[in-house]
């Protein structure tokens, strides 16, 4: 960990060209979450959890990878928990961590800004026609139910 610590200061202080330092970035996410990715995949290996169970885990895995909003609150804490109980380095634990916090927020403010469109009197229903066609409106809306079940809980 302290040789990619030391490897994202150089690249992240350099003179290369930004786009180089972006994609470098997201490999050095990649590896720091490959160790959890397959903390995970043992977790679930182990689990009596369902093949569906499994896949919606690992679907939010791959948001929170992705730094996208997450469909569903409860398997983001059941990663959190994974997670916590691995055997991964505490480095990296509190890497995910810090990620799992940020995709929750901002998942929070995705419904928050969903919901402002879908009951906004103010806009025409071609302008809220216009914000539903966009991919992560749909993706919310189809997980009405899970979003609205978390958020009460939040």
């Amino acid at each position: 960990m302290i040789a990619l610590d030391f490897l994202d200061y150089v690249i992240g202080s350099s003179k290369l060209d930004n786009k180089i330092k972006e994609r470098y970035e997201i490999a050095s996410n990649n590896s720091r979450l490959l160790g959890t990715e397959q903390a995970i995949e043992m977790a679930l290996t182990q689990s009596k959890l369902t093949e569906a169970e499994k896949k919606l885990i690992r679907g939010t895995f791959a948001s929170v990878r992705a730094s996208e909003p997450v469909p569903d609150f409860k398997a983001l804490t059941e990663i959190d928990s994974i997670v916590a109980a691995s055997a991964l380095p505490l480095e990296i634990k509190e890497y995910y961590l810090s990620a799992s916090t940020k995709i929750a927020a901002l998942t929070v403010d995705f419904i928050i800004v969903v919901k402002l469109i879908k009951d906004n009197q103010k806009l025409t229903p071609a302008q809220q026609e216009k914000y539903r066609e966009h991919p992560d409106f749909a993706k919310t809306l189809n997980c009405k139910f899970t979003i609205q079940v978390s958020t009460t809980q939040l």
